[in-house]
């Protein structure tokens, strides 16, 4: 029973606190406004796969996740907050479907650290 009101809870929790809380902060989530993005020499293709980046057009903003250099998701959105949130929880469902990411990340963590 206090398993799934445990759950509950969680799933009530802002979508950048859920992602911190999940993996114990090794990761950093980040918005930049796409043009930004472009010039900061991130990689393109993560954006035009979909076919909604365009150098041309600076409108927008870019959320980022990643765990040292290791980008983990990208979202796209209107807004500074719904790009925030929504590349949260993208990496949120990601890592429920796979948590063995988070010990591999934190591996990876380790490994830099030295």
């Amino acid at each position: 029973m206090l398993g799934n009101e445990l759950n509950n809870l969680t799933s009530l929790l802002h979508p950048k606190q859920n992602l911190y809380e999940m993996t114990g902060g090794i990761i950093s989530a980040r918005v930049y406004k796409k043009d930004v993005f472009h010039k900061l020499g991130f990689p393109s293709p993560l954006l035009c796969e979909f076919g909604c980046y365009s150098s041309v057009d600076g409108g927008g903003y870019v959320g980022v996740v990643k765990c040292k250099q290791v980008i983990l998701s990208v979202a796209v959105e209107a807004s500074k907050l719904a790009a925030v949130n929504v590349v949260c929880e993208l990496t949120v469902q990601m890592l429920k479907e796979r948590p063995h990411i988070i010990s591999e990340l934190q591996d990876m963590r380790s490994a830099f650290a030295k």
